[in-house]
């Protein structure tokens, strides 16, 4: 009895408790009011869907199923949930069976021995917990990694599809304001004709249209990358033609969050990692201490053995053998208290780790937050410009119908109204990765549970 209260005593002090977690977070979190009050709740689960795109929907689905990233970390994680699953069997009856001949010393006897050994192996002093506790972290470690290519596979759509979209539009965009230029320096050459205009006036619209034409190349070649890098997302050799046909860019609508962002912060790949970390150091922490404590373990056997060389009266025999194991550390005990104190170093790093990943969380939100609200008031005061000079064309169109202005002025004004929708839809495509930078920051604000396999 004595003895069994001396172990579970030190039992008791190689146990590692789990720390408790620092996630503190902005008190502003608590107290600011959500996005956008009044508007429509977006869905933390679908936040993509709040953009109202059925292609991009569509786009969604097929890289949750085809993205090669993600298949990749759907691999690993059933490779870990493999490993786990015997994790445990360090720890349960383990049986073997050997046989073997072997040739007595002076060479007149052969002997067939066959041996059937167990050993169950305690896991004394927090051994078995600490073990467990490393192999949960390591199956944690997998899952969230997978987690983690999911949101990176639907941010990395979402935002590809809308540079996509942009480019186009943008492309375009350069298009008309080629067709103005180049109608522009044509009835500036017929004005030099009748001796209305100058030779410079012409040469200058010539040098815009060149400028003009020169600016759209870098949206065409922009649509054509991200075809591809949405190809590669959806697992394709090749992008879908269809992509490359002109359609509007998705617009992010107002919303409103019923959660705050301390609430979904928590929901970081990144951070649920940190977690898996500290778990893992625990353990391993655990078995460090394990280690400095004997090894208790069952043990029994029964070797029979077959003298192929004598008589049939003295041919066999057998030994039974059954009883506990200590394995009792001596000489490498510094060694291994050395390596007890690194592991409790380890410990303090991992948490750490995780108050730093949860910091680096908050401030990424923050940006995020401050980048979607700084986004949103640069497009509604480029929306009103554009609303204001489209106006101002329609009213040089007018002139021009009464016979009060020229054709030319009305170029220009639809030339000016041209140039603030590509500065509009540079800053729609802000926002919108504005949009998906804050909800990937939130940890892609828990996929839908069937994302996971």
């Amino acid at each position: 009895m004595t003895i069994a209260l001396a172990l579970s005593g030190l039992a008791g002090c190689a146990t590692v408790d789990l720390p408790s977690l620092p996630d503190a977070v902005p008190a502003a979190w608590r107290d600011r009011p959500v996005l956008h009050a009044g508007a429509p709740a977006a869905d933390p689960a679908l936040w993509w869907t709040g953009l109202k795109d059925p292609v991009l929907d569509d786009l969604v689905s097929q890289a949750l199923r085809d993205n090669l990233s993600l298949a990749q970390a759907h691999s690993r994680l059933r490779q870990a949930a493999a490993v786990a699953s015997g994790g445990d069997a360090l720890y349960r009856p383990a049986l073997s069976l050997s046989s073997r001949t072997l040739q007595d010393v002076s060479a007149t006897d052969t002997y067939l021995h066959v041996g059937l050994d167990m050993v169950w192996e305690i896991g004394a002093f927090g051994a078995r917990e600490a073990h467990q506790r490393a192999a949960r972290a390591d199956l944690d470690s997998a899952d969230t990694d997978a987690r983690l290519a999911r949101v990176n596979t639907v941010a990395g759509v979402v935002r590809t599809y809308a540079e996509l979209r942009t480019a186009s539009r943008q492309a375009a965009l350069f298009g008309d304001l080629a067709a103005v230029d180049g109608r522009s320096r044509d009835l500036l050459a017929v004005l030099e004709t009748q001796r209305l205009g100058t030779h410079g006036a012409v040469l200058e619209a010539a040098a815009q249209l060149a400028r003009t034409e020169a600016g759209q190349a870098p949206p065409e070649q922009q649509r054509d990358r991200s075809a591809q890098g949405l190809a590669l997302l959806l697992g394709r050799t090749e992008p879908d033609p269809s992509w490359l046909q002109g359609a509007p860019a998705p617009v992010v609508p107002s919303f409103s969050l019923t959660r705050l962002p301390a609430d979904l912060l928590r929901q970081r790949p990144e951070i649920r990692h940190a977690e898996a970390g500290v778990l893992r150091a625990a353990g391993e922490l655990g078995i460090a201490r394990a280690d400095l404590y004997p090894k208790l373990s069952l043990g029994a056997s029964l070797l029979y053995a077959y003298n192929i060389t004598k008589s049939i009266g003295t041919r066999t025999d057998h030994l039974p053998a059954i009883g506990p194991t200590i394995d009792i550390p001596l000489f490498d005990w510094g060694q291994r208290r050395a390596a007890a104190s690194a592991r409790e170093e380890a410990l303090q790093g991992s948490l750490l780790a995780y108050r730093q990943t949860v910091l680096e969380g908050v401030a990424e939100t923050e940006q995020a937050l401050a980048a979607l609200q700084a986004t949103t008031a640069r497009r509604d005061r480029l929306a009103d410009a554009l609303d204001l000079l489209r106006s101002r064309e329609q009213a040089a169109i007018a002139r021009r119908q009464a016979g009060l202005s020229s054709e030319l002025a009305v170029l220009g004004a639809h030339r000016d109204a041209l140039l603030a929708e590509l500065d509009l839809s540079a800053a729609e495509l802000d926002r919108t990765l504005s949009f998906v930078a804050l909800f990937r920051s939130l940890g892609g604000a828990a996929l839908p549970a069937e994302a996971t396999p």
